[in-house]
């Protein structure tokens, strides 16, 4: 090869190499530099359907101004291996973001949550709601999961339903996550606290409840009053009702009975219904669980308070009065009426009519 040959084969390998170099480092910085290239920008949610591959992801990241570069973003994807890693969900990206990051985020499924808090005593069906009104699932879809016999088997759970068994709690869920997985992380919650309570009760219990009618007896407490320190005395007063076969006369189990059609106002033929749920008219527990109970109240019924109550009544201000004796009882019925008219019942034997119930049952 001649001087001028070697020179001109010189000159191309140096405009090549400046070429490639140059070309190498603005692809570095397309990938490593936060974009897009302010201070501080807001957060944006992106929604990246089930199937879209990489290609797709890139469009919509530039349709949104969070990436510069379609086919910078598509190579190195595809360098990193994470054309097929590409997981489908809602993401949240505070801007300016790299665009590495990002595909670290979208190939690890680094997906956004929403937290939804079911508070204690929510049943089936109110959490079904809470859940849709957040937008994590539709509100049939979660329940006809909490009604799948193969699932429910697989969890352990008696009945024809998740209800009761469902724990009440602070959650975080992707939106559109399947309803399974959601009673599956609720369940597992459950099982979770009710174990250890069930290890430490004591071979007297264990031998007269299970732990269905502990979480039935458990979902009762927890709709008939929120204080925590009342619940061992509703306990003991359902629990030895039950031992003298008399019947729980428990509104919240009749309002669960008639939940579609109940607007708020419990009327005398409502306690007259004749429904599975319908402590009025049964002896017994009802069907099953009513609500889904907290901590304290499956503790209660495993550690009852040692008093010999039978009847309680609602003094108006959030807490029972409790009796031992029928006559004791409407007295208080009477004094408590007396000061609130008209009362809408709101616990076992809560009205006059209870108390004749009562006495019957005896």
């Amino acid at each position: 090869m001649d001087l001028r040959a070697r020179r001109l084969s010189l000159l191309f390998t140096i405009i090549f190499t400046i070429f490639f170099w140059t070309a190498a480092i603005r692809v570095l910085f397309l990938l490593y530099s936060p974009y897009p290239p302010s201070p501080a920008g807001p957060k944006i949610l992106i929604e990246i359907p089930a199937g879209t591959g990489l290609k797709g992801t890139a469009k919509i990241l530039a349709r949104n101004g969070i990436i510069p570069s379609i086919p910078v973003f598509v190579l190195f994807g595809y360098v990193r291996g994470a054309s097929a890693e590409i997981k489908a969900g809602t993401y949240e990206f505070s801007l300016p973001v790299a665009p590495v990051q990002l595909l670290r985020d979208l190939a690890s499924g680094r997906i956004k949550v929403y937290r939804v808090t079911i508070p204690e005593g929510y049943n089936l069906f109110q959490i079904a709601e809470a859940l849709a009104a957040a937008g994590i699932t539709v509100r049939e879809g979660f329940l006809q999961a909490a009604r799948d016999p193969g699932l429910l088997s697989d969890l352990k759970i008696p009945g024809a339903s998740a209800e009761g068994f469902l724990y009440p709690d602070t959650y975080y869920f992707a939106r559109g996550i399947n309803p399974e997985l959601v009673v599956q992380k609720m369940a597992g919650k459950f099982w979770e606290i009710f174990a250890p309570l069930w290890e430490e009760a004591g071979p007297e219990t264990k031998s007269s409840l299970t732990p269905e009618r502990i979480v039935i007896l458990a979902s009762v407490i927890e709709k008939e009053t929120a204080d925590p320190a009342e619940r061992p005395l509703i306990a003991a007063a359902f629990l030895n009702r039950l031992k003298k076969k008399m019947r729980l006369d428990s509104d919240p189990t009749v309002i669960y009975g008639i939940w579609d059609m109940f607007n708020g106002n419990l009327r005398r033929k409502d306690l007259e219904n004749p429904t599975p749920y319908n402590t009025y008219r049964i002896h017994g527990l009802p069907a099953g669980p009513i609500a889904n109970p907290g901590r304290d109240s499956l503790w209660a019924v495993l550690h009852p308070a040692p008093v010999p109550y039978l009847y309680f009544v609602s003094r108006n201000d959030g807490t029972h009065q409790f009796s031992s004796t029928l006559t004791e009882h409407n007295r208080w019925v009477y004094q408590y009426q007396k000061s609130r008219r008209p009362v809408s019942p709101k616990s076992p034997a809560g009205i006059e009519q209870k108390g004749r119930r009562a006495k019957k049952a005896k």
